[in-house]
């Protein structure tokens, strides 16, 4: 893998015109590596199947395909068999910027995106509909579907819906009583994770049972979580390891702490768990929490999601904070059961 440096930026608008529009854009967490997804590819599969079914759309509509191709060869072969899964043996044509660019980390997805709208803008390109994967660290997976046309169904503004908030839980731990909880939660020790993946645990695994009644209702569940913590945080460690204290910084010190590896842990406890979001936390908390119940929401009213985990988590020193809420679509009376959880969460002990 072969590093690049870039910044960009898109403007996002709910007006219609020419030109391409996201037809849909689907998250997964894939739980087999902090690193990298499952050999088989199989939620990378199911995450660009989800959004060709949010589009509207068969694998043979789609034109142009835009791989992440990060050069990774395990991950490459993973979205080798997920995109033959998706295609079989006729698939759409490849455009891969990385080999270019380089793989520019957190800035890949805009970048990469805005040079493929500039490709298929200039000259114009033949295809209709195209499709954009990412695969990032925590087992964070995008696909993204971009359509000159808009006939695919839309939400409009302000029309979110409604949703139930089903719990509200606060948590201030200690270090201990943190990875005694997130333990719990798992069922296993919480190996070389942070303290946000503890949290996050933690808060999950309280709202799974302030919400227990309805636990056999939610046949896919999303997770949103805020924090001042995360990779600007690990890299002001790993700045005063270096200038202050004259240390080599540990490598995976620094990689436990990313964001999207919070959720990680997630998928082992949570198996309808499909997408997980970090959002970094630098203004107003009670924005933030608009923000996020806002797209909660969305989410819910779209039929995308049963349930939506939300969390504000904030590491300490001595005590560390977290505050959760769960939205879900419908009251559990007006949904039907999910026989794939039905019974009792299998890891508690």
């Amino acid at each position: 893998m072969v590093l690049g440096e870039a910044v960009a930026g898109v403007l996002l608008t709910a007006a219609a015109g020419p030109g391409w529009h996201i037809a849909a854009c689907r998250l997964g967490i894939d739980g087999h590596s902090p690193t990298g997804p499952a050999p088989d590819g199989s939620v990378i599969a199911t995450v660009i199947r989800s959004a060709l079914a949010d589009a509207g759309l068969h694998a043979a509509d789609i034109g142009l395909l835009k791989p992440h191709a990060g050069g990774l060869d395990a991950t490459a072969a993973a979205e080798a068999h997920a995109l033959t899964a998706v295609f079989g043996s006729t698939q759409p044509r490849q455009l891969d910027f990385k080999a270019a660019l380089g793989h520019t980390l957190g800035a890949s997805g805009l970048a990469e995106l805005g040079l493929l709208l500039a490709t298929l803008d200039h000259p114009p390109s033949t295809a209709r509909h195209a499709l954009f994967n990412l695969i990032g660290f925590g087992g964070s997976i995008a696909a993204l579907v971009l359509s000159r046309d808009r006939s695919h169904p839309t939400t409009a503004p302000g029309d979110e819906g409604t949703a139930t908030e089903t719990a509200r839980i606060t948590l201030e731990l200690d270090s201990a009583e943190l990875t005694h909880r997130a333990r719990t939660a798992l069922g296993a020790p919480v190996r070389r994770a942070g303290t946000l993946a503890e949290l996050c645990l933690a808060g999950v695994d309280a709202c799974l049972d302030a919400t227990a009644t309805e636990q056999g209702l939610a046949r896919s569940t999303a997770v949103l979580f805020a924090s001042r913590s995360g990779p600007r945080a690990a890299f002001h460690r790993v700045l005063e390891d270096l200038c202050l204290r004259n240390e080599d910084p540990m490598p995976f010190d620094f990689l436990a702490t990313q964001a999207m590896l919070a959720a990680l842990p997630l998928k082992h406890c949570l198996p309808e768990l499909e997408a997980a979001c970090y959002l970094p936390l630098t203004g107003d908390t009670e924005l933030q929490w608009l923000r996020m119940t806002t797209l909660a929401r969305a989410w819910l009213a779209s039929g995308r999601h049963d349930r939506v985990l939300l969390g504000m988590v904030e590491p300490g020193q001595d005590k560390h904070h977290c505050e959760w809420r769960s939205l879900s679509a419908a009251a559990p009376s007006e949904r039907p059961p999910s026989e794939s959880r039905s019974q009792p969460r299998p890891w508690r002990r």
